[in-house]
Parts: C-alpha cells; sequence; structure tokens
C-alpha cells in the first residue's frame, strides 16, 4: 500500500496582517506582556484590573498594551458603567492560527 500525503489547508492571510502579528509579537518592545493578555484574553474577557491581577503585571502597562492591541484591531472594549471589558476580536480570532505559529518560534 502507497502512502498517501495530506497536505494542511491554510486560509490566506492578508500579508499586511502577518507584518502586524509580527511586529506586535515578536519584534517590538512588550511583545511577552502583550502575548500574556492576549492568551488571557482568548480564553476568558477581562478587565485591566483582572489582568493586572491574574497576570502580574502592573494596571498601567496593561492599559498601555490594551490601547496599543485596541488601535490595531486585535482587542475590542465593551464599556458597561465605568467597567471597561476586553474582548480579543474577530480579527484576532480569525487570524488565531499565525499568532500561535509566531509565538511557537520565539
Amino acid at each position: 500500500m502507497k502512502a498517501k500525503n495530506i497536505h494542511k489547508i491554510e486560509i490566506p492571510t492578508h500579508p499586511d496582517t502577518k507584518k502586524l502579528f509580527w511586529n506586535l509579537f515578536s519584534s517590538a518592545r512588550g511583545t511577552a506582556n502583550r502575548i500574556k493578555i492576549v492568551n488571557l484574553l482568548a480564553g476568558r474577557p477581562s478587565n485591566p484590573n483582572q489582568m493586572s491581577r491574574h497576570i502580574g503585571i502592573d494596571y498601567k502597562v496593561i492599559k498601555h498594551h490594551l490601547n496599543t492591541l485596541e488601535k490595531n484591531h486585535l482587542v475590542e472594549r465593551f464599556r458597561n458603567g465605568g467597567i471597561n471589558t476586553y474582548f480579543v476580536s474577530p480579527l484576532f480570532k480569525q487570524n488565531q492560527q499565525l499568532f500561535e505559529e509566531i509565538i511557537t518560534k520565539l
């Protein structure tokens, strides 16, 4: 019996999205903190105080990275009164495999 090769089906990712992910998660300052934040949010939505306690990063640092991730459309904020809860965005979810690939190469 002859072996069959099964090729992985890949979803095309826009080149600018790849550049964005590589820049934010591998080559810029704060990479480790952004990876921790996104990994947490991929598992459960959280507010900055919860993230700070769970990850062990200063609240102001969390806010800085959330602003960067939100500006680049990788997280979304839901405002409920005075509490902001953050979620990973549809753009991040569509490209989560690219994120996983990048962090395994670090």
